[in-house]
């Protein structure tokens, strides 16, 4: 099913690379200087863009829709 307003790109920020990274809400607001609320409402954006209930189903499907490189994320 094609997702209504797909992300036009994923990794290519701070915080989305951090997202595919596995790192918490915590270590990004801190790598941001922002709040973890913060954190945690894009967080919650992205999992809503791309139809997704958790992290691991996010990177998953960003993947598959070519929206996130499969090369190992440093």
């Amino acid at each position: 099913m094609p997702m209504a307003n797909p992300p036009p790109s994923m990794g290519r920020t701070p915080k989305h690379r951090s997202l595919a990274r596995g790192a918490s809400n915590q270590d990004i607001a801190d790598a941001l200087v922002v709040a973890t609320s913060t954190v945690k409402h894009h967080a919650s954006n992205i999992l809503s863009k791309l139809e997704a209930t958790n992290r691991t189903q996010v990177i998953a499907r960003a993947r598959a829709l070519g929206l996130l490189s499969s090369a190992p994320l440093d």
